[in-house]
């Protein structure tokens, strides 16, 4: 499993004191108390012109998360683009570092892509020359520089692999509806039992809700099921802890070196 784009490289994983976290009925980060936990909290510059009556509290964000919110005792952090703000990002590898800190400050990373995906889009690369983005294979030899965008969705599905997500919301002219939009996932998103509505037709059968992060260890080559309890405690470690864990802690956790070597190596690939 290659988790090398979003775990590797010179990045420093901030402290637990660095995180967003709910204390009694609000939100906070670190000794910053955010306010209460049925709002929005976004950057100045997100959803301009929604206030409070739409549930919505704009301040400077910590992290420089573009939004915050709770959901059924879990935080969610949004990352949010447009389908050319990403493409750039990703040229640049500033969405690297961008999904690198929301996974180590909020329970549940999200990246919303704002706007639906033309058949193509322009960027232009360091050099400044005009590139085209397209689902197609490129039409001809001539004309602009094409990219595909598949190297872009496969970087993509590592991330949700990772234990993060990616929704399709509104476009950025209509920030009333992100809002809502967002609002409306909260219990979605928190894990509530009307996400299995999706697959449960008439089935009345209980469905038993795997851990994604379990799953993640799973897919190591020689972690099995008693090694993915000791790693994580029986999930009371959170998928960052682990993965950015020192030698030293591995030491204290029992973890054996063979096991170590392993997700290293899975996390280099």
């Amino acid at each position: 499993m290659d988790l090398g784009f979003w775990l590797c490289g010179d990045w420093d994983m901030p402290e637990i004191e660095d995180r967003y976290y709910i204390h009694g009925p609000d939100l906070y980060h670190g000794a910053i108390r955010l306010g209460p936990t049925n709002l929005l909290y976004c950057d100045s510059k997100e959803l301009e012109g929604v206030g409070e009556a739409e549930g919505v509290i704009h301040r400077q964000m910590p992290n420089r998360v573009d939004m915050v919110m709770v959901g059924n005792g879990v935080v969610v952090g949004v990352e949010s683009k447009t389908p050319q703000d990403l493409l750039n990002s990703y040229l640049n590898r500033r969405l690297k570092r961008q999904c690198r800190t929301l996974l180590a400050v909020v329970d549940l990373p999200v990246l919303l892509i704002r706007g639906a995906w033309p058949d193509f889009l322009y960027t232009r690369d360091k050099n400044g020359n005009s590139v085209v983005w397209s689902t197609y294979d490129s039409p001809s030899r001539d004309g602009p520089r094409f990219h595909s965008l598949h190297p872009l969705l496969a970087e993509l599905a590592r991330w949700q692999m990772l234990g993060g997500m990616v929704l399709f919301g509104p476009p950025v002219d209509r920030p009333q509806s992100t809002a809502a939009f967002l609002l409306g996932q909260r219990h979605i998103l928190g894990g509530t039992r009307n996400v299995l509505v999706a697959v449960a037709g008439r089935d009345k059968t209980k469905v038993r809700n795997e851990d994604s992060f379990g799953r993640l260890l799973r897919a190591i080559p020689g972690i099995g099921e008693a090694t993915v309890q000791r790693l994580t405690k029986e999930g009371e470690r959170k998928v960052w802890q682990v993965l950015n864990a020192s030698d030293e802690e591995f030491r204290e956790w029992g973890v054996r070196a063979g096991i170590v070597r392993k997700i290293k190596e899975a996390m280099e690939r």
